[in-house]
């Protein structure tokens, strides 16, 4: 008999031995949380040393019957950690208030082994710890279920309840009038060795259909890896193409974006013919003037040498006058590519303020600048001109349709270390809140008449620079926009 216990229990220890260490392999380098490694591990070797104990212990050394009983407790305790674990988290003060109501039991175990109690109380005692440990197993099963209904746990709630079973039976059979001179486990009688043999291969079992259940657990994690990682190279394939889209939508855009400065130039040249040549006829109706006198006082002979001096003085000034015009609408709407450079702003928007005074004097539009000597920045001086001439000539236009009497633009600048602010305000009627979210929209606008370009470009222009472009309501009413340039090249 006790050959077969050994036998037995050697074979055991091996298949105890051999699942432990697939599942190591298994499992050591998956995406399991630590927690349940560590318990799964624990259980897997308490269970492997418990069957060498009982192994040993058939040679007739009762101390290692004892360590059989109280390795395979601690076991099941470790497993019945894994299944809290799989419902709810544990706690520091449960692990340990539960490892000392099982150490009381093994404690009580040993002693009765010390004082050599009759065997019938030592079996009880062992049998009665591992019913409680099964019972509370079923009952973390049952809770374990409501989160994850694998058809594993259910097999192994079903195992939990044949081995409460298997336990009845062995405490049945311990209860036996024969058992009165039994002393030694392995001197138990056939009947009581068939239940211990099959207790201990379905705890052989439990452990298997647990590690069944993570290879479960596995499977499903890898299927859903291969799922994402489907789903990543499609969407990567999408976004390549859509990639391509953009990068051929961008082509185009620069492509509309050249053409359409050029046709905001042409369409800002028509736009501003009456006022460029309202202030072209200055210089030449007063050249022409002065050129008359000149005739006059020659015939009759009145030609002094004062007289002569301070004609062609006013002759020489009003022709730099209609030079410095030229020059600065040749600057303004030239298809030439210029270089950044550091430019004065202040000095800049004093050139595009000669285009437009005569168009301020005759709609009778006052004009405030307040504006330092200085205000210096990396700019395209013929696209910023452009941005500033536009912004102006909205105003004057909203002005221009205002029945105010005290028509004001004012045009202020400001800087700091980081960028510089010029901010364009006018008391005309601003601009409806209806319109707003789209001010900047390209082919959007506010006028009855004209493209929509002005305001989208200017922006477009002011991003190219790195800086912002702004509206908001001015204070007394009217419209301001705000313009902010980086003071950094770009």
């Amino acid at each position: 008999m006790n050959n077969l216990n050994q036998i037995f229990y050697l074979m055991f220890a091996v298949f105890a031995l051999g699942i432990a260490l697939n599942a190591y392999a298994d499992f050591h380098n998956q995406k399991i949380r630590s927690d349940v490694k560590v318990y799964w591990i624990v259980a897997m070797t308490l269970i492997v040393i418990s069957s060498l104990s009982y192994a040993l212990g058939s040679f007739g050394l009762p101390l290692f019957l004892f360590f059989g009983s109280a390795f395979l407790a601690s076991s099941l305790l470790s497993a019945g950690y894994l299944f809290r674990s799989i419902s709810r988290p544990l706690t520091r003060q449960w692990v340990l208030a539960s490892a000392c109501l099982v150490f009381v039991f093994i404690a009580v175990l040993g002693y009765l082994l010390a004082v050599q109690a009759p065997y019938l109380y030592r079996l009880l005692t062992v049998s009665f710890l591992l019913l409680g440990l099964t019972v509370w197993q079923i009952w973390e099963i049952r809770e374990a279920k409501k989160v994850d209904s694998s058809i594993h746990l259910r097999f192994i709630q079903y195992l939990l309840f044949g081995l409460i079973v298997l336990i009845v039976f062995r405490i049945i059979t311990a209860t036996d009038p024969r058992y009165d001179g039994v002393n030694y486990l392995f001197e138990e009688t056939s009947a009581a060795l068939f239940v211990r043999l099959t207790l201990s291969a379905s705890y052989l079992l439990l452990f298997f259909f647990i590690n069944n259940y993570f290879y479960d657990k596995l499977l499903v994690g890898e299927r859903n890896a291969l799922a994402q990682l489907s789903e990543k190279k499609t969407e990567l394939q999408n976004t390549v193409k859509e990639n391509e889209q953009i990068k051929n939508l961008l082509s185009e855009r620069e492509s509309l974006i050249k053409s359409l400065m050029r046709s905001n130039k042409t369409a800002a040249t028509g736009a501003l013919s009456a006022s460029i040549a309202h202030e072209l006829n200055q210089p030449l109706g007063a050249s022409n003037l002065n050129i008359q006198f000149l005739k006059h006082k020659l015939d009759q002979g009145e030609l002094s040498l004062e007289l002569q001096k301070e004609l062609f003085t006013a002759l020489e000034n009003d022709n730099k006058r209609a030079s410095s015009i030229v020059r600065s609408l040749r600057s303004i709407f030239t298809d030439e590519k210029v270089a950044v450079e550091c430019a004065n702003l202040t000095t800049l928007i004093e050139s595009i303020l000669v285009i437009v005074q005569p168009e301020l004097r005759s709609k009778q539009i006052q004009l405030q600048l307040d504006l330092p000597a200085a205000l210096h920045a990396p700019v395209r001086q013929t696209e910023i001109q452009q941005v500033i001439l536009n912004l102006v000539n909205n105003a004057i236009q909203s002005l221009e349709a205002s029945d105010r009497l005290d028509k004001r633009i004012s045009i202020k600048g400001t800087s700091n270390i980081h960028c510089i602010q010029i901010a364009i305000t006018d008391n005309g009627a601003g601009v409806s809140p209806d319109i707003q979210a789209d001010l900047f929209t390209i082919l959007s606008s506010a006028k009855k008449t004209g493209m929509g370009l002005g305001l989208w470009l200017c922006q477009h222009i002011i991003a190219r620079h790195g800086g912002r472009i702004s509206y908001e309501d001015a204070p007394q009413g009217g419209a301001r926009f705000c313009i902010e340039l980086p003071q950094t090249s770009f």
